[in-house]
C-alpha cells in the first residue's frame, strides 16, 4: 500500500469569523513554510444575512517572518483577489460561488414570476435559460435542451405560497436533469428553509461554480451566494527571502458581511525532478 495522504502532505484546518465592520480584515493562523517546498491555501466562506444584505469579500495571500509578526500582502506577488458579489440578480462564475439561494422574488406573493419571465443559471461557462411557464407540453422534460429548460407550475400562478413551491420544485427538477449541459442527480444538494426559497449547494461537478442573471430585476427569481471558496497556491522560494520571510496566511476583508470561514493548507515537500539530463537516467 501507497503512502497516506497525510503522511506525505502537512495538513492544517481552522474556521474563524469574519469581521463585520466594513472595510476590516480577519487574518487566518500563520503557517511555517520552512521544509516544505509548495503549499494550497483555501478558504470557504458561508454568507450569512437576508438577500438584501450582500458583500463581495477580498482575500489577500500573507507572508510573514514570524507568527508574532504581523503578515504582509501580496505575498509572491500574487494580487489579491474579490469574490462573491454585492448584486442580487447577476454573479459570474468568477465569483467563486459554490452554494446559492434561490428566492422567489416577492415572498409575499403578490408579484412573482408570470408567463414569459426567465433566468439564466449554470457552472463555469455552461448556462442555461429556464422560463416561466404553465404549459404542460414545456415544462415537460422532452421540451428541455442542452441549454433551455422551463420552470413553473402547471395552472398555478407564483403569487402564493403553493405557486411559490411548486415552481422551486420545478427549478429543482430542472437542475437535475441531464438534458441541461450541467445538470444531474449528483450534481447538487437541495435544501429548502421555507416555501419561498431553496438552497442549491455544487457537491460534484468539473463544470466550475455559479453562474447566474436574471432579466426582470427583483420580480423574479433572485440569487445570492451563500458558500463562495478561494484558493492560492505558492512555492516557498516565492516568498520575499530578503525579509526571511517563511510564513503563510490568509487574509479576509469585506464591505460589512458577516460571514463564517473555513481554512485550510496543504504543504508538501514535492519533487525535483530535473529536465534535459543528457544520459541514462535509472528507472
Amino acid at each position: 500500500m501507497g503512502n497516506k495522504i497525510s503522511e506525505t502532505h502537512k495538513i492544517s484546518v481552522e474556521s474563524f469569523l469574519a469581521s463585520s465592520s466594513a472595510g476590516e480584515g480577519t487574518t487566518s493562523g500563520l503557517y511555517d513554510m520552512a521544509g516544505y517546498d509548495q503549499a494550497f491555501l483555501g478558504v470557504n466562506i458561508g454568507i450569512k444575512g437576508t438577500i438584501a444584505t450582500i458583500s463581495t469579500v477580498w482575500v489577500d495571500l500573507m507572508e510573514s517572518s514570524n507568527v508574532t509578526v504581523a503578515p504582509t500582502s501580496a505575498c509572491g506577488g500574487r494580487a489579491g483577489m474579490v469574490i462573491g458579489t454585492l448584486d442580487n440578480t447577476a454573479f459570474t462564475a468568477t465569483a467563486g460561488v459554490r452554494a446559492i439561494i434561490l428566492k422567489m422574488g416577492d415572498a409575499g406573493g403578490t408579484t412573482c414570476t408570470t408567463t414569459g419571465d426567465l433566468f439564466h443559471i449554470g457552472l463555469g461557462t455552461e448556462v442555461a435559460t429556464l422560463t416561466w411557464s404553465t404549459l404542460t407540453a414545456n415544462l415537460a422534460a422532452t421540451a428541455w435542451t442542452a441549454t433551455a429548460a422551463y420552470f413553473g407550475a402547471q395552472g398555478v400562478a407564483a403569487t402564493a405560497n403553493t405557486g411559490q413551491n411548486l415552481t422551486l420544485d420545478s427549478v429543482r427538477t430542472a437542475l437535475q436533469s441531464t438534458r441541461l449541459s450541467f445538470g444531474g442527480q449528483d450534481v447538487f444538494k437541495f435544501t429548502t428553509p421555507d416555501t419561498h426559497t431553496m438552497i442549491v449547494e455544487v457537491i460534484n461537478a468539473k463544470a466550475g461554480c455559479f453562474n447566474f442573471s436574471n432579466t426582470v430585476s427583483t420580480k423574479t427569481i433572485c440569487a445570492r451566494p451563500s458558500q463562495i471558496a478561494a484558493a492560492f497556491e505558492i512555492r516557498s522560494d516565492q516568498l520575499t527571502s530578503t525579509l526571511n520571510k517563511r510564513y503563510v496566511g490568509l487574509k479576509t476583508s469585506t464591505t460589512n458581511q458577516a460571514a463564517q470561514i473555513g481554512f485550510t493548507i496543504i504543504r508538501t515537500k514535492g519533487r525535483y525532478m530535473p529536465t534535459g539530463f543528457i544520459g541514462k537516467m535509472s528507472t
